[in-house]
Formats: structure tokens, sequence, C-alpha cells
């Protein structure tokens, strides 16, 4: 039986109000194509969805596997957010939204959109931490 009481939980709510968040920018950047206007659109979006996956990941860990060792979260969310990353890579690559053809291009886009993920989640999981160890001295 599911345990519907792990989406009460208090990063729960707040990885999902970030999703929320991301999804009315990505729709805004769509409908306004701000991508094309503005060239940082993209790297706002990338920092919050990296906070949103380790988040996220820090919320499943959690529930999973109960621990206080924050080093361990650090490196639940960093490998979170570092995976989910590389499958976006992958799929932006598979659906022609970027092209392996453009030499230096591709590859210092997708390093600013790893680097800027990683971030995100960093900020994230400190963000986590204070959800988390509210209460633990």
């Amino acid at each position: 039986m599911y345990n519907w009481a792990m989406l009460r939980k208090p990063l729960f709510r707040s990885a999902f109000g970030l999703l929320l968040v991301i999804w009315a920018i990505f729709i805004i950047g769509y409908e306004f194509s701000l991508n094309y206007f503005f060239w940082w659109y993209d790297c706002i979006l990338h920092f919050l969805s990296g906070g949103c996956v380790a988040m996220g990941t820090i919320w499943l860990w959690d529930y999973f596997f109960p621990t206080n060792n924050k080093h361990k979260l650090i490196l639940v969310g960093f490998i979170g957010t570092l995976i989910v990353g590389l499958i976006w890579e992958i799929f932006e690559i598979h659906y022609g939204l970027t092209f392996l053809s453009d030499g230096i291009i591709y590859i210092r886009d997708t390093a600013s959109d790893l680097l800027l993920d990683v971030c995100g989640g960093y900020f994230a999981t400190l963000y986590s931490f204070k959800i988390l160890f509210k209460n633990v001295k």
C-alpha cells in the first residue's frame, strides 16, 4: 500500500512548488520565444531545475533511506542532479534541440547547462538541510 504521508512532507512541497514555478517560466518563455531574445533565459531554467531535481532526489532518498549524514545527502543531491542533467542533454540531442556538429558552441552550452544544474542543486541541497534538520541540534 502506498504511503500518501510522504507527499505531505515539507521538502516534497518545496520541490513541487519549485516545479510549478519552473513550468510557468518555461511556458512563458515558450509562448514569447524568450530563449531567442535573452541568452540567459535558459540559465535560469537550468539553475532552478537543478534545484528541483536535488530536492526531489534528497526527498526520495530521505524517505527510503533515512539518514542524518549530511555528506551522504550532498552526494545524493549532486549525483541525482548530474544524472538528470546528462539525461536532459541526451534528450536535447535526440530530439534535435541541439547538435554535436556545433562543435565548441555545443560543448560550451552543455558544460554551462550542467554547471548551472549542479549549482542550483547545491543551493537546493543547503535549503533541504534547513528543512530536514530544522529541529535537529
